[in-house]
């Protein structure tokens, strides 16, 4: 028995029972046969079959093949990957008992692959979404480091300005009634510098 999966030339035989893996040319291949003819195969004897009785493995080069049987693996979109397939030396026959089963194996024989293939792309994504992570980690603190340079930068400055407009209001509020107008234009502007200190703390 071994389970085939068919790419355009070749035949991987991903797991066998009785025998050695290998590859093949998919000219060669059985199973790529009984992919195009689609659906479960069952042949007694594969020398008395035309469809299969000049097969390499059939005829001696690769084997000399009498009972075969395959049925396609079918992922969930209904694409055949290949088969698991059974064979013999001798010719034999399958009871309906024992069709159903090979049915039933290639199902969760596909099964496991899908699951596999599942688990590999969660995998991939959770790779992914660790590296995104990670570089959002560093955004955040490069933001964090530029952030706090900005406020640095712009809270010296404001300090001066802030510190220049106290002097001048104490001046002004030491002055003559007629320099009340340039007390309020400071008072305006130290409460510019005060909304502007707190947007910088933000």
């Amino acid at each position: 028995a071994t389970v085939n999966v068919i790419t355009s030339h070749e035949q991987h035989q991903v797991a066998a029972v009785g025998f050695e893996a290998s590859v093949c040319r998919r000219e060669d291949s059985m199973c790529a046969i009984s992919l195009a003819i689609g659906g479960q195969i069952v042949v007694p004897d594969a020398s008395k079959d035309a469809r299969y009785s000049d097969n390499p493995f059939v005829r001696g080069p690769l084997g000399d093949v009498r009972f075969y049987a395959a049925q396609p693996l079918l992922t969930p979109d209904g694409f055949a990957i290949g088969t698991l397939c059974i064979f013999d030396t001798e010719p034999r026959e399958l009871d309906e008992a024992q069709k159903s089963a090979l049915l039933t194996m290639a199902d969760r024989i596909v099964d496991i692959l899908e699951l596999s293939r599942r688990t590999r792309a969660l995998n991939d994504s959770l790779v992914r979404m660790e590296e995104m992570r990670d570089e959002l980690v560093r955004s955040n603190e490069h933001l964090a480091a530029f952030a706090g340079q900005v406020s640095h930068d712009l809270r010296n400055p404001l300090s001066t300005v802030a510190m220049s407009l106290y002097l001048l209001q104490e001046e002004l509020e030491d002055e003559d009634e007629d320099e009340a107008t340039g007390a309020l234009t400071v008072e305006r502007a130290l409460r510019g510098t005060r909304r502007m200190q707190s947007l910088i703390e933000d």
